[in-house]
């Protein structure tokens, strides 16, 4: 029988993920030696690297708050441990259901992203719509050209990628995918979690929701990281992400308040 993985719990989000997975996890007072569950909150980076430095065997980082590309770029190659980021609105699972969907619905003739957020979390709504935009298109998505806050991206297959983000005065988080071939994909990822459907000539198809928290999720991945010594994509993923959501900052007046409408084509 695989034994137990201790886990050092320094955020109350990863108590219910360690209590829901008795067999492969427990609770832990040492971070040597353990999995790091630690919050997003700004200051994030400093953290991890302080738990790898007291020999954590790897961390979760539960819903990160967005830092600076460099910083990203530097944690990447001086952590040494596996690090694991809880992203509820890209979250691995139905990213992997997602892909399949779209999959099975290519040739995709055009991708289409739209974003909302309130002023304060642009910087939150741009990195999950460059996160989906990677995941449609099969890879992070080439910028080709801007002009008035608008621009043309291209997937590594030259598919087209349209997108818009709407800056609101308040509410939540949203973010809508549309993969358009044959059939069309249609993905909504808020903070109650993401919803992936496709459309044919039969019909519509829903799939099944997960109720699995995004935590536990993560956690449970950062165990099977440590066991089979894989490196997971996480950190790759969100430097990717990080770096198009700049570029798309520089396109789109994320201080501007109210509600408008900015194109990113």
């Amino acid at each position: 029988m695989t034994p137990s993985m201790p886990v050092r719990v320094l955020s109350p989000l990863f108590h219910s993920a360690v209590a829901e997975l008795p067999v492969s996890s427990h609770l832990s007072d040492e971070v040597r030696g353990s999995v790091v569950g630690l919050d997003g909150a700004p200051g994030w980076i400093p953290r991890v690297l302080e738990a790898a430095a007291r020999g954590a065997v790897a961390a979760v980082v539960a819903h990160p708050a967005s830092t600076p590309v460099e910083d990203l770029r530097d944690l990447r190659e001086r952590v040494g441990i596996p690090v694991v980021v809880d992203r509820p609105r890209v979250r691995p699972d139905l990213v992997a259901a997602a892909e399949a969907a779209i999959a099975a619905g290519r040739p995709a003739h055009l991708i289409s992203v739209d974003g909302i957020a309130p002023t304060p979390r642009a910087a939150t709504a741009l990195r999950a719509v460059a996160g989906w935009m990677r995941v449609a298109g099969g890879g992070a998505p080439r910028l080709l050209a801007q002009d008035a806050g608008i621009a043309l991206l291209e997937s590594p297959a030259g598919i087209p990628i349209t997108a818009g983000v709407i800056l609101a005065a308040a509410g939540p988080v949203r973010v809508r995918v549309r993969v358009i071939g044959p059939e069309r994909t249609t993905i909504l990822a808020t903070s109650l979690g993401v919803e992936v459907s496709r459309e044919s000539e039969h019909g519509q198809t829903i799939l099944p929701a997960l109720h699995e928290s995004t935590t536990r999720v993560a956690l449970r991945r950062a165990i099977d990281a440590v066991r089979t010594g894989a490196t997971p994509s996480d950190l790759d993923d969100l430097v990717a992400d990080a770096e198009l959501a700049q570029e798309l900052s520089r396109i789109i007046d994320v201080t501007d308040p109210g509600d408008r409408r900015y194109g990113v084509a």
